[in-house]
């Protein structure tokens, strides 16, 4: 993704309509279809990537153009921190590389943000993310989230070959029961770290990470 300046001078990364997206869940073993909630919602933009970290994989088509703000720039989006509270900057600090240049996904300070961007900058649809080295030495893949995807992007189909669906159902089984880990360290499918860290049940009433992209 290519970030261009708005009209607020903040940064900003544009998904075209009839652009292609990605979620995965291996909670969901034998289902050809994915219908979406209006949650915040995060989605993978490539699909080898979502299936080599999530598991069972979906694909969904943009059928409204997004603007999300370009959350990985650092500190070359000042418009963007001018805009923000302390709170909001200190997990860009620490959990988006705004001062070690490193990803520290974890799923409390993800949904904060993305929560805070909902409530406070609604003529952005969301926010982007191009792939970053992380804090465990892999790479942290490219992803976007959607405030309220329902407006933007159609329901989902499967795209997992069928061939693939014990096997994946099989690994989400065994993370699932596995204890679970307050960070999560996803990898780009090219990074040489191989580590596939998941915790389940960090779905809440307003967030569709869990399971669905990365939990």
């Amino acid at each position: 993704m290519n970030a261009i300046k708005d009209k607020n001078g903040i940064y900003v990364y544009k998904v075209a309509k009839g652009a292609r997206v990605f979620r995965g869940d291996s909670s969901i073993n034998r289902r050809t279809d994915y219908p979406l909630d209006n949650r915040i919602t995060f989605f993978g933009l490539d699909k080898e990537n979502v299936e080599h970290n999530y598991g069972i994989t979906f694909e969904f088509v943009v059928q409204k153009p997004l603007t999300l703000i370009a959350i990985d720039r650092n500190n070359g989006n000042p418009a963007f921190l001018d805009r923000i509270n302390e709170k909001t900057k200190r997990i860009l600090d620490v959990n988006y590389g705004y001062k070690s240049g490193l990803r520290n996904s974890t799923p409390r300070s993800d949904n904060k943000l993305s929560e805070f961007i909902r409530d406070n900058l609604g003529e952005y649809d969301g926010y982007g993310c191009n792939e970053m080295p992380t804090d465990s030495g892999g790479r942290f893949h490219s992803e976007i989230m959607v405030c309220h995807p329902v407006q933007f992007i159609g329901d989902g189909i499967r795209v997992t070959d069928d061939g693939k669906l014990s096997e994946l159902h099989a690994k989400h089984l065994d993370i699932v029961y596995k204890p679970k880990r307050k960070t999560r360290r996803r990898q780009s499918s090219s990074s040489k770290s191989s580590s596939r860290s998941k915790s389940s049940g960090r779905k809440s009433s307003d967030f569709v990470k869990a399971n669905l992209f990365g939990e």
